[in-house]
């Protein structure tokens, strides 16, 4: 009997103690709100978009960023990028279509970096799968020493919570149903500039939620 009575107590503590850690409706409710209006609040960002030569996260061979003020394009820029490898992986070089002979004379990441870092300044980079462009930047900053210190937003992530009811969120799923203008797809600057629009536009449609 005593036994099963412990048992018990040891079920009504975990219930209990899953209770009280539990996130409630209206908590996470607010949390979102929260997590909404943090999207909103930004003044200034910079959309960026990598397109790397292989899945090493450090062979990025392009890179594309726009800069939004007020929801609005003030600044673009565009590189490609010559990798530390020659290696081509078929499927980035398929997705994409750029090869090394397309950018074996084209400046390092560290000399394009240099620019990119003073457009993005304080602002935060807006990238749709952000863990993707995050991982580059990591990675080329341990093999370059370039900075990695920013602030990110992810369209991605955004568009799962706020559009739960597409059939997948990828970037071109995302534009249609918003009706950004996707020219063309893996450009790294077209990317940048449609992921930034995507944003400006789910801005809108939420500043009354």
């Amino acid at each position: 009997m005593s036994c099963i009575l412990n048992n018990l107590y040891n079920n009504w503590e975990k219930l209990a103690e899953n209770f009280y850690n539990k996130e409630t409706i209206v908590e996470k409710a607010v949390k979102q709100k929260k997590m909404k209006k943090k999207y909103i609040d930004y003044k200034r960002y910079v959309a960026l978009d990598f397109e790397t030569m292989d899945t090493w996260r450090a062979s990025v061979c392009s890179v594309g960023c726009v800069v939004f003020e007020n929801d609005k394009i003030v600044d673009e820029f565009y590189s490609l990028v010559c990798p530390p490898s020659k290696y081509e992986n078929p499927y980035c070089v398929d997705v994409h279509g750029i090869h090394y002979k397309d950018v074996k004379n084209s400046p390092t990441f560290p000399e394009v970096w240099e620019k990119v870092d003073e457009i993005i300044g304080d602002s935060p980079i807006v990238a749709h799968n952000a863990g993707f462009e995050k991982s580059c930047i990591n990675a080329c900053s341990e093999e370059f020493g370039t900075n990695n210190d920013y602030k990110y937003i992810d369209t991605l992530q955004i568009s799962r919570d706020l559009l739960p009811f597409l059939n997948n969120h990828k970037l071109d799923t995302v534009c249609r149903h918003l009706k950004v203008p996707l020219k063309e797809h893996h450009n790294a600057l077209e990317d940048a500039k449609a992921c930034g629009k995507c944003l400006v536009e789910i801005k809108k449609q939420n500043l009354k939620v």
